[in-house]
């Protein structure tokens, strides 16, 4: 495997962002039942990787505000903001596609990272924040 294969994946929170307006288009929603459940388990379950109290404005329910947590969680192989569990919980927005199929694929078991693959998570993660335009 090469170098860029064993980097973990950053979820992305939106499908696309343009100034205030956020798609999630491509996203599937998901009702209230098990899968829903499983996936908010697992979400939660994930190491905490970068904790902040920061939060941002809910784009589909802007009555509530600065309501969505930014911390950031990690499986090793993927990382994900909490405003991934946040979408899902209060609107049933599924994450995106690819993240979607490997929780599938797990059957939604979740298996602790070793430090070493938190640390490339970080890493991952601090390299897409400086990436940003």
């Amino acid at each position: 495997m090469t170098q860029q294969e064993d980097r973990p994946r950053i979820a992305k929170l939106f499908d696309a962002i343009d100034g205030e307006r956020v798609d999630f288009s491509q996203r599937d929603l998901l009702a209230d039942g098990n899968e829903k459940t499983a996936i908010l388990e697992y979400l939660d379950k994930a190491e905490m990787l970068l904790r902040t109290t920061a939060r941002a404005s809910d784009h589909l329910d802007p009555t509530k505000g600065k309501a969505v947590p930014m911390s950031f969680r990690s499986d090793g192989q993927w990382v994900w903001s909490e405003g991934v569990g946040y979408y899902l919980k209060n609107h049933g927005v599924a994450p995106e596609k690819a993240f979607l199929d490997y929780l599938r694929g797990r059957d939604y078991s979740y298996t602790s990272p070793n430090k070493e693959q938190l640390d490339n998570a970080l890493t991952a993660l601090q390299e897409k924040r400086r990436s940003r335009p």
